[in-house]
């Protein structure tokens, strides 16, 4: 699986992917928002000029303000005051010793869910508790979540294609650019960890 923003090139995709992980907002990030939010104000009308450039000013506050780069930094290095964030588990030990939230996540890519409905997986040693018994594959909430805006290509019988998710989802449910890239970064780690003939899932 491949996935990728959609609407941005690729030197715009790796930048926003640099700035994400970086723990702030990136030259190349600011310039691609900043572009995209010029296109979205630019055929407002005359009425809405004032609106426009409140917007844009808006924009440029969040860009460069460095509070939001610290408070990133914080989050992601420390979780956040109670411990359970989104964020990139970039190891077999971070994966297998996931906080909760990051166990429903995990367990949601419709791969890992599957094997552990079939009693392959440990589900960290029953500590994963699934929210969604009656809901498999790429229906659960968490896996739609993650796709969301997200171009994803498929190889199949039928081909190479791509297909986009646009989903309805509970403000609580969504998750911004920074989240949905920790989470498909640590599906990619655990799917490398099943090819080896590893439970990512086993505490270790």
């Amino acid at each position: 699986m491949r996935a990728t923003l959609i609407n941005a090139s690729p030197t715009d995709q790796h930048a926003i992917v640099a700035g994400v992980f970086s723990g702030g907002i990136s030259d190349g990030m600011a310039d691609f928002f900043r572009r995209n939010v010029e296109r979205a104000t630019s055929s407002m009308s005359n009425f809405g000029s004032t609106i426009a450039s409140q917007i844009r000013s808006s924009f440029e506050k969040i860009a460069s303000s460095e509070a939001i780069d610290r408070a990133k930094r914080f989050l992601f290095s420390t979780g956040s005051i109670m411990g359970d964030v989104v964020k990139p588990l970039l190891s077999h030990r971070e994966i297998s010793n996931a906080t909760p939230v990051m166990r429903r996540y995990i367990m949601d890519h419709p791969v890992l869910n599957k094997k552990f409905r079939r009693g392959v997986l440990s589900g960290f040693d029953d500590k994963y508790f699934d929210t969604e018994p009656d809901v498999t594959g790429e229906w659960r909430t968490g896996y739609l979540a993650v796709m969301d805006g997200i171009s994803e290509v498929v190889n199949d019988d039928s081909g190479e294609y791509t297909i986009v998710r646009h989903v309805s989802l509970q403000e609580d449910e969504m998750l911004d650019i920074q989240q949905q890239f920790a989470i498909l970064d640590t599906w990619e780690l655990a799917m490398l960890l099943l090819e080896q003939d590893i439970d990512p899932t086993k505490p270790v």
